[in-house]
């Protein structure tokens, strides 16, 4: 997993931005900072209309998969807060993080067979082939290698693309994942966003349903 930190110029268009910052890459944006003069999609009956944030509003969470649609949610002091998804603002402060599995130029750069650099010599290569000669290193190298069979595989948990299926709030969408809080956007309802914490979840193991990672969440008893 390779990924960047990207910093937008001030009253730079945030829409623009994220386009450039997504160029060529396979992955997740989220970001965080300040914007003004928002419009953002909001969920609806129908139809999605556009809801205006007059002002400067703090960005309290914002992500989506890399060329978008992406997930924001905007607070002022004393106002509703905005959610939805984002149609333009002018940045300030903004700073976004690509976490991306695939970056075009990265893989254009990778060196050819005529590019690759001389193969060490067969001394060299014995040399490095050789098991250590000190009796404490195979004893360490041995303890390694059992620590490392002996370990158990972590347990997965919903990331940014996934889905998961919450005991109340029935399927959403997860929008993003920073630590042990999700965001995510139900499917069933008007596609509101809320906050989850997992240490208060039981997380199943996922199975895969439309191409997607499904985790099932319970109340922790």
């Amino acid at each position: 997993m390779q990924s960047r930190i990207v910093s937008v110029p001030d009253e730079a268009e945030l829409g623009e931005a994220l386009a450039e910052a997504a160029r060529g890459v396979e992955g997740w944006i989220t970001g965080t900072g300040f914007v003004e003069d928002a419009e953002v999609r909001v969920g609806g009956d129908g139809k999605y209309p556009l809801r205006r944030a007059r002002g400067r509003h703090a960005v309290a969470s914002l992500g989506g998969p890399a060329g978008g649609p992406y997930g924001v949610v905007l607070a002022r002091d004393g106002e509703p807060v905005v959610a939805g998804h984002l149609a333009r603002a002018r940045a300030f402060g903004v700073t976004l993080f690509v976490s991306a599995t695939v970056f075009a130029e990265h893989a254009a750069s990778e060196p050819t067979a005529a590019d690759a650099p001389p193969r060490p010599s067969a001394e060299l290569g014995a040399r490095a082939a050789s098991p250590a000669k000190h009796p404490w290193a195979a004893a360490a190298s041995a303890v390694a290698a059992a620590e490392s069979r002996d370990a158990p595989a972590p347990a997965p948990v919903p990331k940014g693309g996934d889905r998961v299926l919450h005991f109340a709030f029935g399927l959403c969408d997860v929008l993003s994942a920073r630590g042990s809080r999700l965001h995510i956007r139900d499917l069933s309802g008007a596609g509101r966003i809320r906050e989850l914490v997992l240490e208060t979840l039981e997380i199943q193991p996922p199975y895969e349903k439309d191409g997607k990672r499904v985790f099932r969440l319970s109340r922790k008893s």
